[in-house]
């Protein structure tokens, strides 16, 4: 299967998204998979490879719970 630029939109990542969770993957692993895609995009469009903009309004499904903010106060 082939794959072009002008083939990713919101429902594309949505079901990417979603495979990498049916997997069983961590959501952490699946947060910075998505955020690799869009790094990618970023730079193919930086340099005139890519012209699709969808990707940047795609916003996950989850969240990465492996960030947490402690409170050292005691």
């Amino acid at each position: 299967m082939t794959l072009y630029f002008e083939d990713v939109n919101d429902d594309l990542l949505a079901r990417f998204e979603l495979s990498l969770i049916n997997k069983g993957l961590s959501n952490n692993y699946c947060y910075k998979s998505m955020k690799d895609i869009k790094t990618f995009f970023n730079w193919a469009t930086k340099r005139g490879y890519n012209k699709n903009m969808a990707y940047q309004s795609y916003s996950q499904r989850f969240r990465d719970e492996t960030k947490r903010v402690f409170n050292n106060k005691c």
